[in-house]
């Protein structure tokens, strides 16, 4: 797939994620959703409670989604500025990117997900 498709796909893609999880959440704030981990093993999952954060990050309500998972502003910032580095760099026609950033960012994601899994299983 080249760069231009990849910029135009990109916000179509995501903004009908957005729609669907946005057209969802009146879905799963009746109904709840379950975790296949959590209703078998009784123990939280790395990824418990990012529904819920997205729900309530779509309702605008951004202490409340921090609350329930905040490793979801890593994965998004992360989603943000990869999209970013593919237009400069289709711009510029130059890899963009800075190193650091990206593993700084690629190590924070998981740390931040094991540190919250075990904040809930154990606190």
């Amino acid at each position: 797939m080249t760069k231009k498709r990849m910029i135009i796909l990109f916000p179509i893609l995501f903004l009908a994620v957005l729609g669907i999880l946005f057209l969802g959440t009146k879905f799963v704030y009746i109904n709840g959703i379950g975790c296949i981990i959590y209703e078998r093993f009784h123990v939280y999952c790395p990824g418990c409670g990012i529904s819920r954060s997205l729900m309530y990050l779509m309702r605008g309500d951004i202490f409340k989604s921090i609350r329930f998972y905040p490793t979801l502003y890593f994965l998004l910032s992360y989603i943000i500025y990869k999209y970013i580095g593919l237009i400069v760099s289709f711009i510029k026609k130059k890899v963009f990117g800075f190193y650091r950033f990206d593993m700084i960012l690629l190590i924070l994601i998981p740390v931040s997900a094991i540190i919250h899994c075990i904040y809930l299983n154990f606190v």
